[in-house]
């Protein structure tokens, strides 16, 4: 105990996650563990260590078959996603519970590739896929405001995925 730790790069391994909230699954020979009021999925190491923070402050360092014996993931709630926005002409556009379509996913953030003149008179700094209407169209929001409503082929030509 009492060392530095380094972490890798990586985010997701072992079916866990970087910023997961963990909870004991079988007690802990260490008492700090076993009395945590938070515990933190915060990194890999090189040699295959799974890095485990304790209310913010020390981490433990264990093997992956340690780890989920004795840890488990607690599930997070997510926000419940916003289904209704306004376009430019203040209209509401109401979009479906689709989440993905032809390879275009809710929350993608974008980049144009093609200015038209709605773009460059708005000139958002954050473009984002928020849905899909009944007709399959795509929805974009710029800024965090005002949706645009796209073909797939309008979307394609005007529209990269970062």
């Amino acid at each position: 105990m009492g060392g530095k730790l380094q972490v890798t790069d990586e985010l997701e391994k072992f079916g866990l996650k970087v910023g997961q909230k963990l909870k004991v699954k079988e007690k802990s020979t260490f008492d700090e563990v076993n009395n945590a009021k938070e515990l933190t999925m915060v990194g890999f190491t090189s040699d295959g260590f799974i890095v485990t923070q304790i209310d913010g402050g020390m981490a433990t360092v264990n093997y992956i078959s340690f780890q989920k014996t004795h840890y488990e993931p607690i599930e997070e709630e997510k926000p419940e996603r916003q289904m209704e926005f306004e376009d430019l002409g203040g209209s509401k556009i109401k979009v479906t519970n689709e989440t993905e379509k032809s390879g275009i996913k809710v929350g993608q953030k974008l980049k144009v590739k093609a200015q038209t003149s709605l773009i460059k008179v708005n000139n958002p700094k954050k473009l984002e896929v928020v849905g899909f209407i009944d007709n399959g169209n795509i929805v974009v929001q710029l800024d965090e405001g005002v949706v645009l409503i796209y073909t797939e082929d309008g979307y394609k030509n005007l529209f990269d995925p970062i």
